[in-house]
């Protein structure tokens, strides 16, 4: 009965040993595809970020230059019309 149980508990380590052998591989095999998968990820957010800055930029760019042309529009407007107002003033002033 003594060597039955050393032949059982020697069994029984070893298959432990093989187990441990086994979840000790498959566990690096998760970390190293968990860790490709994060990078992936990682990657996936960049380019994301890098579209929508570049949604934002054509958006945006097209835009401040028409505010800016409208601004120098206004401003050429407003010149036009105080030389009108100068013009009509030298034309009442001659008759």
């Amino acid at each position: 009965e003594k060597r039955m149980r050393e032949y059982i508990d020697l069994k029984v380590d070893g298959l432990d040993k093989s187990l441990n052998a086994r979840i000790d591989g498959l566990d690096k095999n998760l970390d190293a595809s968990i860790d490709a998968l994060d990078k992936r990820i990682g990657d996936v957010w960049l380019m994301m970020i890098a579209l929508v800055g570049l949604i934002t930029a054509t958006i945006a760019i097209p835009q401040i230059i028409i505010a800016y042309r409208e601004r120098g529009q206004k401003e050429l407007r407003s010149e036009i019309e105080q030389l009108r107002q100068k013009v009509e003033a030298i034309q009442n002033s001659a008759v």
